[in-house]
């Protein structure tokens, strides 16, 4: 049996574990080792001023929805972020995919009020930055942090095992992480998010490096069924057992 070693918090290895189906688990010997742990910075969200919010990941959405009860209308990259900030109260729309295409459509509407951005310690896009550039009053608020985990000993002793293993990764720096702890090992088959999440990946030895063709978790999980369907070393494990 392969392993699967899954990087992300525990909440989001919960979620991407639930759109897969269950004939593909019982392939995988499945171990969570969160890279990264979020934490609340303690700090409300100030929303007072505000006439809508911005998430650009569940992370955040999970973090303000408990720091406050009050709700604003929120303007959210990808679906689940879109999704998840829906179920939990905010009136959320999707306006893009990614950074560059949710900036490129916010710059483009005629009126998006003032606009803050609830985000962790570590971001890539500089969203407010660039809104603020192009004429948008935005606002930032850092309400979470994302302290960086090392392998867990069950992760640790997968890792050093002999059986093929596959990694999802689905942000830069836990890639970024994972590359400098990752020893060299055989049979290393990593499936990642984004262009951006495979770059700091690339010095890796590792028999294949697959990239997700759009940026999301459903699209994360059709690809490894295709990988675990088509990867030989999966192959011939599934044979044997």
């Amino acid at each position: 049996m392969a392993g699967l070693l899954m990087t992300r918090p525990t909440e989001g290895n919960t979620r991407f574990l639930a759109l897969l189906p269950e004939a593909l688990k019982a392939q995988f010997n499945v171990v969570e080792s969160p890279l990264i742990q979020i934490a609340s910075t303690g700090e409300k969200p100030a929303l007072q001023d505000t006439d809508q919010v911005i998430f650009t990941s569940q992370n955040g959405v999970e973090v303000a929805s408990v720091s406050t009860s009050m709700r604003r209308p929120a303007l959210c990259i990808g679906p689940q972020t879109t999704q998840r900030a829906c179920e939990l109260g905010w009136d959320a729309k999707m306006a893009g995919e990614n950074s560059g295409e949710f900036l490129r459509t916010l710059l483009k509407m005629p009126a998006v009020g003032r606009l803050l951005h609830l985000r962790g310690t570590h971001s890539r896009g500089a969203i407010a930055q660039t809104l603020r550039q192009g004429g948008i009053d935005c606002r930032e608020q850092v309400v979470y942090s994302q302290d960086l985990l090392e392998f867990s000993a069950t992760a640790n002793r997968l890792i050093k095992s002999d059986i093929p293993l596959i990694v999802t990764l689905f942000s830069p720096r836990t890639a970024r992480h994972f590359a400098q702890i990752m020893p060299h090992r055989q049979h290393l088959t990593l499936i990642v998010l984004s262009d951006a999440v495979a770059e700091p990946l690339r010095r890796l030895q590792c028999e294949a490096l697959h990239v997700s063709k759009t940026p999301n978790a459903p699209a994360m999980a059709a690809l490894l069924n295709q990988v675990a369907d088509s990867d030989p070393w999966v192959e011939r494990l599934r044979s044997k057992d």
